[in-house]
């Protein structure tokens, strides 16, 4: 099926905040975010568990600090605590929009919502958002490349972690279309691992745009794991 190829339907990013306590939520939450008509990032599938064994947590709460940033809107699910509340404070502070959620998704007001917030700050260097893709063929190697990029001092948004199988088999493949176009004109930079099978779309867009396009061999990025 060929892209949706439009400047006029594009997606706001939603920020997905919940504790740790509650990362067995965060398929369900993704869905949800994407099923309300918003591009979901959350830290728990753009960062994969096992990111957290190869990459220096500095960087790693850097990176996540430089997503919160960037998002359009904040939604909280759960109580607010450890890092939630870091969000929702650089939230206030930015003047953007916050949601709160209970765990069934019922949306709680301000009042309502669990918040002992602390005094907190983000004190990270900005890094850039790259738009991080591979054809499906190179589709085990995500988590090299999120390595990668992450050690080029970069943030991945890396598509094959956003919409895993359990999102990709759920949702139609427009709407999934018209968010990859969303995420692209949101980044810095587009970056291109291997092949470039599937992918002239996400290409021809970026540089319609004037987005830097940078290609890489993806055996650049096997042994990295």
């Amino acid at each position: 099926m060929k892209r949706i190829f439009t400047n006029n339907e594009e997606r706001e990013a939603v920020f997905a905040s919940f504790s740790t306590n509650n990362s067995h939520l965060r398929g369900m939450i993704n869905k949800f975010v994407f099923s309300s008509g918003r591009i979901p990032i959350n830290q728990f599938i753009i960062f994969d568990s096992d990111t957290y064994n190869f990459i220096d947590p500095k960087k790693l709460r850097a990176a996540n600090n430089n997503l919160l940033k960037n998002s359009d809107e904040l939604w909280v699910f759960g109580d607010v605590n450890n890092g939630v509340k870091v969000a929702v404070e650089t939230f206030e502070k930015l003047e953007k929009p916050i949601k709160y959620f209970d765990l069934d998704f019922k949306e709680l007001s301000k009042k309502n919502a669990n918040k002992k917030l602390i005094n907190s700050k983000l004190s990270n260097p900005d890094m850039p958002l790259v738009y991080a893709i591979a054809s499906k063929n190179n589709f085990y190697y995500r988590l090299h490349i999120n390595k990668f990029v992450l050690d080029k001092n970069h943030v991945p948004i890396n598509p094959f972690m956003i919409f895993d199988y359990f999102i990709m088999d759920s949702l139609k493949r427009d709407a999934v279309n018209i968010v990859r176009n969303s995420l692209i004109k949101k980044c810095n930079e587009v970056w291109i691992f291997g092949e470039a099978d599937g992918l002239l779309e996400d290409i021809k867009l970026a540089k319609k745009l004037n987005k830097p396009v940078v290609y890489f061999d993806i055996n650049q990025v096997k042994d990295l794991i």
